[in-house]
């Protein structure tokens, strides 16, 4: 009788559940291929759970291969557009394109406020590949179940994503959460990194003020070469401006 070695989908198959050696390995290579891409779409839609009044808005987005990003993402009637790269960002504000800081210095008062908030989001803002490099190497480890590769998140992990990168608008550190945790799913077709999900619990302080967090947030990836995204000439100027300082 002639023996035939199983193979990984074969092991998957016989052992449901079972974890794989190379599982953080197939996603890293999903990874490393979607940021070789010229370019990818990709669309993202957060649940906070239905006892929160908070119903973000989809963001939808655009990546190029050098880094820069487009991200759109609205919230009611409002819509927002910005670019960024490198932990740098440049927002449309009534038809101009216009830093955080720019914003902050021209308003006395009322959108101040919103420039440096919405400054502090945009540089924690990562696209998704960039996005699934961190959280891949931030499991506790990975396993097959529904077609996906699924893992719990460490505490540091689920610590950023619960604060939105772990500082305030002052620069100082956020309370600590507690009964924290966090899994996170990455789907993979043809060897490319196509849907990414996380989902973190844990309890938050605001204002003295304890507050239940369960925040799913689910990203779908499309049009991997074929997208198309100008990046105006005001924009590359500005970015590249702040890379400078």
């Amino acid at each position: 009788m002639k023996l035939f070695p199983l193979t990984a989908s074969l092991l998957l198959a016989a052992f449901p559940g079972v974890v794989l050696a190379d599982s953080k390995d197939d996603v890293k290579a999903a990874v490393e291929k979607l940021t070789a891409a010229e370019n990818y779409t990709w669309s993202t839609l957060v649940d906070m759970g239905s006892d929160s009044q908070f119903r973000p808005g989809p963001i939808e987005g655009k990546a190029l291969k050098d880094g820069t990003a487009m991200v759109t993402w609205k919230r009611g009637d409002n819509t927002t557009e910005a670019f960024v790269k490198d932990g740098k960002a440049v927002m449309k504000v009534e038809g101009a394109w216009k830093t955080p800081e720019e914003i902050a210095a021209a308003s006395e008062g009322g959108n101040g406020g919103r420039g440096r908030m919405m400054g502090g989001m945009l540089r924690n803002t990562k696209a998704p590949a960039a996005q699934a490099a961190d959280l891949a190497g931030k499991t506790e480890k990975l396993e097959e179940k529904d077609g996906a590769l699924s893992g719990a998140l460490t505490g540091e992990a689920v610590k950023n994503l619960l604060t939105f990168g772990g500082r305030r608008r002052d620069g100082s550190s956020p309370p600590e959460p507690k009964d924290a945790s966090g899994t996170i799913k990455f789907w993979i077709m043809d060897g490319v990194l196509t849907k990414m999900e996380t989902h973190v619990k844990g309890t938050m302080s605001f204002n003295g003020e304890d507050r239940q967090i369960d925040r799913k947030t689910t990203t779908e990836i499309s049009a991997v070469g074929s997208t198309k995204l100008e990046v105006p000439e005001e924009v590359s100027k500005k970015l590249a401006a702040a890379e400078s300082k």
